[in-house]
């Protein structure tokens, strides 16, 4: 491999700062259009003819700011979620035109939620 590559770090001390609204990419396979239900998955068929469950056949992402925890816990602490200890919230706040929310796809928990830190 002669591209660029990246060191991933797992320790919360180098998460952008608390509040800082950084930009944060999140990917998956989950599904593009859903359901109130989560919508249903597709079978893909591997070439070794192995079967997966996924909602798109494409990784997909999308940009998304980090949300401040106390503005987070705020919005979603009535629902019984909370932002704990080592975790961050993303995504936006408030959007008056559903048309431009971006989010990650049903199926996409789990998955890959990154800051690209130009400081290496």
């Amino acid at each position: 491999w002669s591209g660029p590559l990246a060191t991933l770090s797992l320790s919360p001390t180098t998460d952008p700062p608390d509040g800082s609204g950084a930009a944060l990419t999140v990917a998956g396979f989950g599904l593009l259009k859903g359901t109130p239900e989560g919508g249903a998955l597709q079978t893909h068929t591997r070439a070794d003819g192995t079967t997966i469950k996924a909602g798109s056949r494409k990784l997909q992402q999308v940009g998304v700011p980090m949300v401040a925890t106390e503005a987070c816990s705020a919005g979603w602490g009535s629902t019984g979620s909370l932002v704990g200890p080592g975790q961050l919230c993303a995504g936006y706040e408030a959007v008056a035109d559903m048309a431009k929310w971006k989010d990650s796809c049903g199926g996409d928990s789990g998955g890959p939620l990154v800051h690209y830190d130009p400081r290496g």
